[in-house]
């Protein structure tokens, strides 16, 4: 379904970052009423804009989980199933 939107991307390296490590990817429809994570698109026109900040501010709702130092395995991989698919 094609729909105009604003993409969002960062890479996170293993260790540097609270969540978990990899390419990660937000959307957000120009109406601001669909959005999340994407998992695969196909992009037919857009604008490439690279920003080299070096420092992330990352607000999460109370009880939302992230990677964290001291995590299981078990926790790591239940983590990376639900960001990954």
């Amino acid at each position: 379904m094609p729909i105009d939107t604003a993409l969002i991307g960062a890479l996170h390296v293993a260790g540097s970052s609270p969540v978990t490590p990899g390419y990660h990817f937000h959307f957000i429809s120009e109406d601001r009423r669909v959005g999340g994570h994407l998992l695969e698109c196909r992009i037919s026109r857009g604008e490439l804009r690279i920003d080299h900040e070096a420092d992330l501010r990352l607000e999460l709702p109370a009880g939302i989980t992230v990677a964290a130092p001291g995590m299981t395995v078990a926790q790591m991989e239940t983590l990376n199933r639900a960001e990954r698919g």
